[in-house]
């Protein structure tokens, strides 16, 4: 999977999870996640750079359109 691909799949979660959740502006969206295992590993032994900043970046993305203060772990 390239990072793109990636990064559209975080969006498309996170938009899915804000309406679920019915999120506000001024809240708090909070994601926690390895790398690792996103990468397909066991968490803690291939932690990435380059997917956890495709991953931040668009998470960003999102929280900025729904005016939501993003807290990541």
């Amino acid at each position: 999977m390239s990072y793109a691909e990636l990064a559209a799949q975080v969006a498309k979660a996170a938009e899915e999870l804000i309406a679920l959740a019915q999120v506000r502006a001024g809240q708090v969206l909070v994601v926690g996640c390895s790398t690792s295992e996103v990468l397909g590993s066991k968490i803690g032994t291939a932690g990435s750079e380059e997917p956890a900043l495709a991953m931040f970046k668009s998470l960003q993305a999102v929280a900025a359109k729904h005016e939501l203060f993003l807290a990541i772990q």
